[in-house]
């Protein structure tokens, strides 16, 4: 069989989980592609700009909060004046954003100094000590990210004071509503002591994966609350179907 003979198939065999909308990424009517049924909320890719359900759902509270009524972020930020920082230097919502004239966006780039930029015009930062000024941002995305990082308490720390007062932080991270926050790694004497078995996830720029540092429950809200970066949680509604948006949570939390 060939290869496109196999990809039809692929998508004749998911037909039921494919949905049609306009996507809150780059504002066009499209179909949105189911690849994996197991993990739509990672899937349901955007025909057009392949923004998957969480870059959508993203998008839509970044867009509606900055612009009420704008179809897409990329229409939300244009003349806006808005300061996005953004924890990910590649994808769909950066693709949407790239050109905004205040737009600011990094990856954890250990091999080369953080607070510089690499060849490639993206800046190497570590959340959990910014090289940004205080009150900076109006908003700061992060998705998936900050169960990665080695201190999370720390990264909470940095994204508040780079945050302007009002400013949100809007970010996806895995969250077992039902428990509380568990180290999966020690670093309390200084190095990394496993103390749950190692768990990695894709990283498209490390071949081995990203490790797992904490697993995130109700409790970090709390944290959160104490602050005075109190957070909301938006999971998906039968109207977000219509932006491709299925079955995903995303977090806003507010510097007060």
């Amino acid at each position: 069989m060939t290869r496109l003979p196999r990809r039809l198939f692929h998508l004749y065999k998911n037909r039921r989980f494919h949905l049609r909308g306009t996507c809150p990424v780059c504002g066009r009517y499209s179909a949105f592609i189911c690849k994996d049924p197991q993990s739509l909320r990672g899937d349901l890719f955007c025909f057009f700009c392949r923004s998957s359900s969480r870059n959508r759902h993203i998008a839509k509270i970044l867009a509606q909060s900055i612009l009420p009524g704008a179809k897409s972020i990329k229409e939300a930020v244009k003349d806006s004046g808005v300061r996005i920082y953004n924890t990910n230097a590649c994808g769909s919502i950066h693709r949407a954003l790239a050109d905004s004239g205040y737009y600011l966006c990094s990856e954890y780039l250990p091999e080369i100094p953080f607070g510089t930029i690499d060849e490639r015009g993206i800046w190497s930062e570590d959340l959990q000590n910014l090289s940004f000024g205080s009150d900076n941002f109006d908003y700061i995305i992060t998705e998936d990210v900050l169960e990665h990082v080695r201190d999370y308490r720390k990264a909470f720390t940095e994204i508040k004071r780079v945050l302007k007062s009002g400013g949100k932080h809007v970010f996806t991270l895995p969250l077992n509503i039902c428990k509380n926050t568990a180290r999966r790694v020690d670093i309390s004497r200084g190095n990394d002591i496993h103390v749950l078995p190692p768990v990695y996830h894709e990283d498209p720029l490390n071949d081995e994966g990203a490790l797992v540092y904490t697993d995130f429950g109700r409790d970090m809200l709390d944290e959160l609350e104490g602050m005075k970066m109190p957070t909301q949680i938006r999971f998906s509604e039968y109207e977000d179907k219509f932006s491709g948006i299925f079955n995903s949570m995303v977090l806003i939390s507010t510097k007060q």
